[in-house]
This record gives structure tokens, sequence and C-alpha cells, in this order.
């Protein structure tokens, strides 16, 4: 709001030009006529809660647009988010020759205003989903995993969201409610996911192509896995991979569990994570995850290296970037041998028998990491200065493409959930709660990019 401009933080705060205001009295000319008592009544700013507060008359708009326009322009980029309301406001005004007038807590009706040509771009790219969510697990080509429903509810499912086509292609693969998944490119799927109705959490095994109904393999195991059962799966090769959940007082040594028929057994060569607890005794963090090279082999993470099977037994071969293990593991195949990985929210990349390799190291609080367009790498980020979602890095250029809110004006900035390029459709597709989102290559790939300095 205008009148609460001058009350924002040092760098963002400014007066607004009296000169293009008016007091809203002039909207009631007959009203003071016959009630002269109430002249020079009407405030010109908020003055508490149920208020009005600055008037700008229809024929004033457009230069006051001009003025926020232009001053809002000097803000960092993270700073803008806060006047895009106002300026749609003050764009809507103008090209309808609308007054605008603010005011604070009245209980009137909520109107959406949305960006030029949001209609049209809502029919063609937009799709909701059937019920609400989505968290969203692993990708395979056109194929991600999501889960759809609410914890504990009979609604919950992990499901199979198809982008070859669009809209895309919804198939139910298991009812509860997933907390991870995993899927290779023959189409094997591990899954952690909750007996329906219950806060216990199985992992689970099958294949896409099987839907006709057939319940997935249910792995167990003898150990001790406390009350709420794993935290993790993936598919190591040919085998399943789990951790169980953190028991405080209760999980005394947690070590990787290997699939053997249908038990999971653990790994008694693997160092467990008891030290890193962090600050909290009652969590415990350990880096764990599998990578799959470009010519389809694996090699497990666990903590700050990796491993290959030779002649069926555990090889360590790669040394990683340490990292407490907090959060989800991401990585991108580089060769045969190595992966791009995401440490301490920083990118690096690591090969056999090799010290790792720092990039983009002025790139901090990066979320996510996935393989993007014409050989690049998809960085989903967190809140930052530029106010980028994203960016595209290209390693063999060292260049990068930052994607910002403004060119996806119909997404609600505070439900952008996360990115995935879909390279049978040519496009990013971008997930909120209730939809997802289609973002053409051809609308980004002209856009300028940066050449990363050493």
């Amino acid at each position: 709001a205008i009148s609460l401009w001058p009350e924002l933080s040092d760098g963002l705060a400014a007066k607004f030009p009296e000169e293009l205001t008016e007091s809203p009295e002039v909207l009631f000319k007959d009203l003071v006529k016959a009630r002269p008592g109430l002249k020079g009544s009407f405030p010109n700013d908020f003055n508490g809660n149920w208020s009005t507060g600055r008037f700008i008359p229809a024929k004033k708009v457009p230069k006051a647009l001009a003025w926020v326009e232009k001053r809002v322009q000097k803000y960092d980029e993270g700073d803008r988010d806060l006047f895009r309301g106002l300026i749609l406001v003050l764009k809507y005004c103008a090209k309808h020759k609308l007054a605008y007038w603010e005011a604070t807590d009245l209980p009137v009706p909520v109107a959406t205003i949305e960006a030029e040509g949001s209609d049209l771009r809502r029919k063609a790219r937009c799709f909701e989903w059937p019920t609400r969510g989505p968290d969203t697990f692993a990708q395979r080509a056109d194929v991600v995993l999501a889960q759809l429903g609410r914890v504990g509810g009979v609604d919950a499912y992990l499901v199979a969201a198809d982008f070859s086509v669009w809209p895309p292609k919804i198939s139910k693969l298991k009812q509860g409610y997933p907390i991870g998944a995993e899927i290779t490119n023959t189409g094997e799927i591990v899954s952690v996911i909750s007996r329906p109705g219950t806060y216990y959490y199985e992992v689970c095994r099958m294949n896409i192509s099987d839907q006709s109904g057939t319940e997935p393999m249910v792995l167990s195991t003898d150990s001790t896995i406390g009350e709420n059962g794993f935290e993790w799966a993936s598919l190591f090769g040919d085998e399943v991979v789990a951790l169980a959940n953190f028991g405080w007082k209760v999980t005394k040594r947690r070590l990787p569990l290997f699939q053997n028929g249908s038990s999971l057994e653990p790994n008694k060569l693997f160092k467990a994570p008891a030290d890193d607890h962090g600050k909290d005794p009652r969590q415990e963090f350990v880096r764990k995850g599998v990578v799959r090279t470009e010519d389809g082999r694996s090699i497990f993470v666990w903590r700050d290296e990796g491993f290959v099977r030779v002649d069926g037994k555990l090889v360590r071969t790669i040394e990683l970037d340490h990292d407490n293990g907090y959060g989800k593991f991401f990585s991108v195949p580089c060769g045969n041998d190595g992966f791009y990985y995401l440490s301490n929210r920083m990118l690096f990349e690591s090969h056999c028998r090799q010290p790792p390799i720092s990039h983009l190291p002025k790139l901090a609080n990066i979320n996510e990491l996935r393989a993007g367009p014409d050989n690049s790498l998809l960085l989903v980020l967190g809140l930052n200065k530029a106010s980028d979602l994203a960016k595209l890095y290209w390693p063999s250029t060292r260049e990068t493409l930052s994607i910002k809110k403004a060119m996806l004006p119909d997404v609600p900035k505070d439900e952008f959930r996360t990115l995935y390029w879909i390279d049978v459709i040519k496009a990013f597709v971008t997930f909120t709660w209730k939809e997802v989102w289609m973002i053409p290559w051809d609308d980004l790939k002209d856009l300028p990019r940066s050449k990363v300095r050493s």
C-alpha cells in the first residue's frame, strides 16, 4: 500500500508525490454539502485498522503508475516482489480508467487481478491436480513420481504423471502416503509409503508397467526399526537399499539395509552415522543416495563416499565433499564414472579416484539439482537476492541462465514448489500444491546468458 511505503526498511522507504493524490472527499461532494461538518474529515493515509488511505483519481493514475514502476526498478530484484500487487492494481486502473483508493481490513469481497493474458495461458498451460498435492520425488524421462492427498488420509496415493502428453496422464500406483520414491530407466520403482490411515512407512518395490492391480513387493527387516518404519529407499543396481527411521533413545546404530530376497539386512561394513546428530540429539542426519551413471551402472553414496559393486563386493571409488546429510541427495550423472551433486546447498562434481570439484562457488542455497535442456544442469534455488527461481548451468561453456518469477506470471509466487525439464515436449513443468504449469523452452531459450567468472 502506498500509505505504508514510508514505513518500509532502509533502502525501500519512499514518500509518494503529494501532487499525484487527492483527498477522497472529492467523491462525496453531495454528502459534504448536506453535512458540512464532515469537511476535512476524510483521511489521506491509514490511521489504523478499518481505515482508508491514499486516493488517486483516474486522471492521475497513469502518472502514478509510471512513478511507482520507475521507483521499484531501482530496487534489487528480490525486493521488487513486494510491489507486484500494487503495480498490477495500478495497471488495471489505468487500463479501465478507474481511480485507485486503498483501504485496510475492510470486510469487502476479495478481487483477484491477474497478469495480462492469464486466461488464455491457463487454458493452454495449466493442469489442475485431482486432489491436494503434490510432493514430487523422482523423474524418469517424461514420467514424474508424485504424492497426492493428505498424510494419513484415505485419498493419499503414490502416482505417476506422464508428461509425454499434455495435459499429463495420471496413474495411481499405490494407496498410502509416500515420503519418497525412486524410478530407474527400466521402470523399476521403490517407494517409502505409509500403510493407509497410519504413520508406519514400508518399503515397496514394483514396476511402472505393472498396473493390473498386483500388489507391490513389501520388504521387511529383522532389525529394530522403531515405530515409524523407514525414511528412505532406492535401487542400487537390481537390489533395494534402505534406511530405517531414526528414533531418539530407540535406534542405537543405523546402517544401510540391502535387499536379500524379500528382506532387508544391515551391512556392517559401513560406518553408522552416530556422530552426525547436529545440535539436536533427537535427530540424526546422514547423506545417502544412489547415482546411475551414463552407462547405467549404480554408485551407492553413504556419508562422504561412493561405492560400486565389483565381483559382488562393495568397493569405495568416489570421494565427496563433506555434508551432514540434511535433506535429500540430488545428483546428475557426468560420464561413466562420475556425477554432479549438491553438498551444503552448493554444486560439486566427483569422479572415480579424484578429489571433488567445486562449481559456481558464489552460488549458494541450491535446493534441488536435475538435468536440464541442451546438456545443462537445472538448479532450483531457495531464497536469494536476485529473486531467481532457478538457474540453468552449462558446465562445458560455464554459462548460466536465470529463471525468474516474472517469467512465470501465472504461478502464485508463494506456491511455487519445484521445476522439472521434460525433454520429449521441450518444456519445463512447475508444480504448486494444486496445479502444474508448462513453460515451453521457446519462451526462455533466447534469454541472455551470463559467463561464470573464475
